[in-house]
């Protein structure tokens, strides 16, 4: 048990990691799903420019995001990649739009 206590541990950290990620990805895309006609609707871009900026960068990271973990044949590395853990920060909703949405 001693030899490999090193790699349990690497391989728990892994599955928090993945697990985290995956928990991310989910409220991410509820709130682009609820933001997704919002923010694309041509008045609230006139009325809340930033905004509508702001969640149209999310938007493309995410889709790519989405592709290149469905182009991988392992979710875990997938979802442990460097730089996607931590891509929407659990909402794409920002700050000064929640104040605009009453959220």
């Amino acid at each position: 048990m001693v030899g490999i206590r090193n790699e349990v541990e690497r391989v728990d950290r892994q599955l928090h990691l993945f697990s985290d990620t995956l928990d991310e990805w989910l409220a991410c895309q509820k709130d682009w799903m609820y933001l997704k006609t919002i923010s694309t609707a041509p008045d609230i871009q006139r009325q809340l420019p930033h905004e509508a900026k702001a969640f149209a960068s999310v938007d493309k990271q995410f889709k790519e995001v989405m592709r290149r973990t469905r182009e991988r044949n392992n979710a875990m590395q997938a979802a442990t990649t460097p730089g996607v853990p931590g891509l929407c920060m659990g909402s794409i909703i920002p700050p000064s739009a929640a104040v605009h949405l009453q959220l």
